[in-house]
């Protein structure tokens, strides 16, 4: 038995367009981009709400402080620095200042004051931040006598 012979049929080639090149090219560019842009988004708002986490975990630990070492504390606002600093007998800690992000504007924030001895604050006072990309004020209300607060998100 012999096989039959058969012609090869002339491969034809054919090249990629400039236009298929450049649709090839702005897809893979835009499947490149595409985390790195939504990832930038959710970096900016993680640091939002790590400041708000430790905001709230330095006013409990100042208020411990007062209550432990029998002095006063006070959290206040430096302006000229933009940051929140919290007024402690031992400064060295590491965690007296808090700087405030760009994107929270701080609205109201006057000097808070803790009772030595008794951690309680008396003056009612009311921190508000505005977060400018979401468009939300964040209020920390201080309740009278107890040290505790309620936050607000409007």
């Amino acid at each position: 038995m012999q096989m039959p012979i058969t012609k090869n049929k002339p491969i034809c080639l054919t090249g990629y367009t400039l236009i298929e090149t450049l649709f090839v090219l702005t897809i893979t560019l835009g499947l490149f981009l595409f985390p790195s842009l939504s990832v930038s988004a959710w970096q900016k708002q993680m640091t939002i709400e790590q400041f708000f986490a430790q905001f709230e975990s330095r006013i409990y630990a100042t208020q411990k402080i007062a209550i432990v070492s029998q002095q006063a504390t006070r959290i206040f606002y430096d302006q000229s620095k933009n940051q929140i600093v919290f007024d402690v007998p031992n400064p060295n800690l590491g965690w007296s200042t808090l700087e405030v992000p760009d994107e929270i504007t701080v609205k109201q924030m006057e000097k808070l004051i803790f009772a030595a001895g008794t951690g309680n604050e008396s003056s009612l006072q009311a921190y508000r931040f505005y977060w400018t990309n979401k468009r939300r004020t964040i209020v920390y209300q201080f309740q009278l006598g107890s040290g505790r607060y309620i936050k607000k998100i409007e």
